[in-house]
């Protein structure tokens, strides 16, 4: 690796993560959305996903011009609309504070120590794994990563999905899946200006802190702050859980999809912000994989029969529906389907 690569690495990734999450993270805390660490992430990703399906939709070429000048633009919005509290708020929380709070709440006791060091242990096999052999995932050539180098080549997404003649010989498979994790590792090909394997890291490393915070706050919140350790210390033992968030392919952001919504919709009665949360990060799923849409069936069944309220499950379809509406029609515009290649029943179209 060059010196210029590592300083890339180094500075170039965090920096890539930082304004990729950055605006969807304080309009959470903007509009008051629960655990607005972790639903920033769903709005940053679904607002980064419809951007560049707007931009193509209007014909212009997906260059840094086009998508980081709006993009840098509601940054900056956020900023502004922040900046009077910005320094205050949960957002700026200092490290020793943070230090304190952990030594003080969590670490008081062996056991615990040791759950932590286990959880840990875990987290840095996933970033070890991401690093050494980034996009190990077999199919990533073919889907996920392929999709990802050809829109940066190619600064479009006519290609996708595959359904002319023409279309076969960029991609060979016969695929019209909602691409969000393709578009993701776009996000850091053209922020860093190519396509290089090892920059995809930086969204395993999103994904990573979200699942481990996600498992952390459901345990803790079910049974106190030492169930939250002993969840994450389970968790680092799951060689599969691990594998599939280092493979860098659907399965980390489905993942992450899956715990958001059920860390939101886990009370009855939920205000109307938990509820929308819960449908931003059951729209993830669905972005992420076509089967990810049972996610959102799955909170469906639960706000219907928890709560029993019409207009609940109406805005949490709205926020679990509404994300993917730009992608779906464009999908039916081009192949006459819009969850192609799928029929009305799951079955091959």
């Amino acid at each position: 690796m060059t010196p210029g690569s590592l300083i890339q690495l180094c500075i170039g990734l965090p920096l890539a993560i930082a304004v990729l999450n950055g605006p969807g993270i304080l309009t959470a805390f903007s509009c008051r959305l629960p655990f607005p660490w972790l639903s920033g992430l769903a709005v940053s990703w679904l607002a980064w996903f419809n951007l560049v399906i707007s931009i193509q939709l209007i014909g212009l070429p997906l260059t840094r011009v086009s998508l980081l000048l709006p993009w840098l633009g509601w940054l900056l919005i956020m900023i502004l609309v922040n900046r009077a509290s910005l320094f205050r708020n949960p957002l700026m929380v200092s490290l020793r504070t943070v230090a304190k709070q952990v030594s003080r709440q969590h670490l008081n006791t062996l056991p615990q120590k040791a759950w932590l060091t286990a959880g840990l242990f875990g987290f840095g096999s996933i970033l070890l794994r991401a690093f050494i052999d980034p996009l190990s995932g077999w199919d990533n050539d073919l889907r996920w990563n392929a999709i990802a180098v050809e829109a940066f080549q190619r600064q479009h997404l006519d290609f996708f999905p595959v359904f002319q003649p023409a279309d076969f010989e960029i991609l060979a498979w016969w695929d019209g899946m909602p691409p969000l994790i393709s578009l993701l590792n776009f996000w850091f090909y053209l922020i860093l200006g190519e396509p290089s394997r090892i920059y995809s890291t930086g969204r395993v490393i999103v994904e990573a802190v979200g699942i481990y915070s996600a498992v952390n706050l459901l345990a803790a919140r079910q049974a106190g702050t030492a169930a939250g350790l002993v969840a994450t210390g389970l968790l680092a033992t799951s060689s599969l859980a691990l594998w599939h968030v280092a493979m860098g392919q659907e399965t980390g952001g489905l993942a992450l999809s899956l715990l958001g919504m059920l860390l939101c919709l886990r009370k009855k009665h939920t205000d109307y912000r938990t509820i929308i949360a819960g449908g931003l990060f059951a729209a993830v799923g669905l972005l992420c994989r076509e089967y990810g849409g049972a996610y959102g069936v799955l909170g469906l069944i639960i706000v219907c029969l928890r709560d029993r309220s019409a207009v609940r499950a109406l805005v949490f379809s709205a926020a679990w529906l509404g994300p993917g509406l730009l992608w779906f029609a464009r999908c039916w515009a081009i192949t006459g389907n819009p969850i192609y290649p799928l029929g009305p029943i799951g079955l091959p179209w």
